[in-house]
């Protein structure tokens, strides 16, 4: 996730709708329980929201107990991705982007470097030359991310030149190869 966005507008992203408790109202309304039914569905958002609150209703006369009616959530069309309940909505859109791809990939990369740090037996202070070969989707996400992965592994450099150093492995990140090389520098 790389935003956090906060907003009050539920109602963009979410629809309420109300229906009666059958267990409840069937044997109070009987042969009456359908017309109440549609009452009941034609809730404003202020009543649905005042039932919600836990606080009863009148219709028509007859009072309602937030027990008595159902409050349902349900994402509008065009927001697949929220989940609600009584307390929150929350939207997690999960469309993965060629910017957020790239970013995994660099993420795996360090952490394959990470590794290969230690099972060479370098010092956390210790700082390294990366060498690697491999196929232009992943080279492509580590040109765009060279700085994080230098960073986050104490690289003064991360080379595409034929791999070679203390600890070279050839792994698959994504079904991509790569060939990573390790060299501890003075």
């Amino acid at each position: 996730m790389k935003e956090v966005v906060y907003s009050t507008a539920e109602e963009e992203k979410v629809v309420l709708s109300a229906k009666p408790n059958p267990q409840l109202l069937g044997p109070r309304f009987g042969k009456n329980f359908g017309a109440i039914g549609k009452k009941i569905a034609n809730l404003s958002l202020e009543q649905m929201l005042t039932i919600e609150g836990g606080n009863p209703i009148t219709l028509d006369g007859d009072s309602f107990q937030p027990n008595e009616i159902q409050i349902l959530r349900q994402a509008r069309d065009g927001a697949p991705d929220v989940r609600s309940d009584r307390f929150i909505s929350i939207e997690l859109p999960s469309v993965l982007t060629e910017d957020l791809i790239a970013e995994g990939l660099a993420r795996e990369v360090v952490h394959l470097i990470q590794q290969m740090r230690k099972d060479a037996g370098y010092q956390v202070e210790d700082r390294i030359a990366v060498t690697y070969a491999t196929d232009a989707p992943l080279a492509s996400a580590i040109d765009r991310h060279r700085s994080y992965i230098q960073h986050e592994t104490l690289a003064r450099s991360v080379q595409p030149v034929p791999p070679q150093g203390d600890r070279v492995e050839a792994v698959d990140i994504e079904g991509m190869k790569i060939t990573l090389g390790v060299q501890r520098e003075d």
